[in-house]
């Protein structure tokens, strides 16, 4: 025996014309399939633009969520002084009445 191992033949070595233009052939058709997945016929469209679009989309979508997000917190800061000026304004009225009542209670 031996003791080199047996390799099996892989095929010939060389590649015959035809049968490279034929592989030319399919992955050209691979190509173009491929190209026009990416940006259409008329390049102006395919997932490339889809993609644009959703970014697009996304930039709008942020810029309103930062609004609406904006627009909440001035409302809470609107509320909170509405509540401020409240809190102030029963405070100072409590403090004239309670004066009042002072002033009645010295009186007697």
């Amino acid at each position: 025996m031996s003791s080199k191992k047996k390799t099996e033949n892989p095929g010939p070595d060389f590649v015959t014309r035809a049968e490279c233009v034929a592989q030319r052939r399919e992955v050209r058709a691979d190509i173009i399939t491929i190209k026009k997945a990416l940006v259409g016929d008329d390049l102006r469209g395919g997932v490339v633009k889809d993609c644009t679009d959703m970014k697009k989309d996304i930039k709008g979508i942020k810029k309103v969520m930062n609004d609406v997000n904006n627009q909440k917190m001035k409302n809470q800061e609107l509320s909170l002084k509405w509540k401020l000026g409240i809190a102030v304004a029963l405070i100072g009225a409590f403090t004239v009445i309670g004066a009042e009542i002072i002033k009645l209670l010295a009186a007697l």
